[in-house]
């Protein structure tokens, strides 16, 4: 199943945008740019406690 989805992405299926997001939420995207700030607190890696 895996060899698939790879060779989807392989033949560049992945590359093609589309404007659902703007279609469906009535606005256009944000980056990653932008998103990763606001949700940089859910991506850290916990520490142990001292």
């Amino acid at each position: 199943m895996a060899s698939v989805i790879l060779e989807y992405f392989r033949l560049g299926y992945s590359e093609r945008m589309t404007d659902s997001v703007q279609t469906i939420a009535g606005q256009v995207p944000r980056s990653f740019a932008q998103y990763a700030p606001d949700y940089k607190a859910e991506f850290a890696v916990p520490t142990a406690a001292s």
